[in-house]
């Protein structure tokens, strides 16, 4: 993964972000915003409700919820499918994704 990743990452990134439509973009930014806070407090209670209740460290607690928040690829890669296939309306689901998908890597 250390030397494919780069040949492999750099050219998916690369066209994920050139097919974005900047202007559907910044429209869903403040709902992705939004949508990723919700996320982000949904992650911490289904990895610290679980771990207090089994008696896991109180670090830990606090802290295993980070390491959930900028999974990116997946959802990348399924909104440009979504882009592709559902053209009426995929395209703002796209933009909506990778909004969330920059929020999520900003904070994560």
């Amino acid at each position: 993964l250390e030397h494919a990743g780069p040949m492999i990452f750099l050219p998916f990134f690369t066209l994920v972000g050139c097919s974005l439509d900047l202007i559907t973009f910044v429209k869903a930014l403040p709902f992705a915003i939004v949508l990723s806070i919700v996320r982000m407090i949904c992650i911490f209670a289904g990895t610290a409700g679980p771990g207090f209740l089994l008696g896991q460290a109180r670090q830990q607690n606090l802290t295993l919820w980070m390491t959930q928040v900028s999974q990116a690829g997946f959802s990348l890669g399924l909104a440009a499918q979504m882009g592709k296939q559902f053209k009426p309306w995929g395209t703002e689901f796209q933009a909506v994704i990778i909004s969330c998908v920059v929020v999520n890597a900003f904070i994560g």
